[in-house]
């Protein structure tokens, strides 16, 4: 049998993210590998960088839909659907 692919996915090192840094305002894009997934129940899992402007620790989330829906009020950061 040949395995034939019919939608090509996305394997979870290479999902994208994206985030505000809390600190210096700086704006970013990254993927899963670049950091460290912390698993939040409550409000989502998120990824935790190092800011790449100040360098202080800084938060990134997962880019789902591809537009933007508003701004998360704890970080700063721009969220999707």
């Amino acid at each position: 049998m040949t395995i034939v692919i019919t939608k090509q996915g996305t394997p979870p090192s290479k999902r994208p993210y994206n985030g505000t840094c809390g600190y210096c305002k700086t704006q970013y894009k990254c993927l899963q590998e670049d950091g460290d997934v912390i698993f939040d129940q409550r409000d989502g899992d998120f990824l935790r960088i190092k800011c790449p402007s100040c360098g202080k620790p800084a938060n990134a989330y997962p880019l789902r839909g591809g537009y933007l829906i508003g701004q998360d009020q704890r970080s700063g950061s721009w969220l999707d659907r």
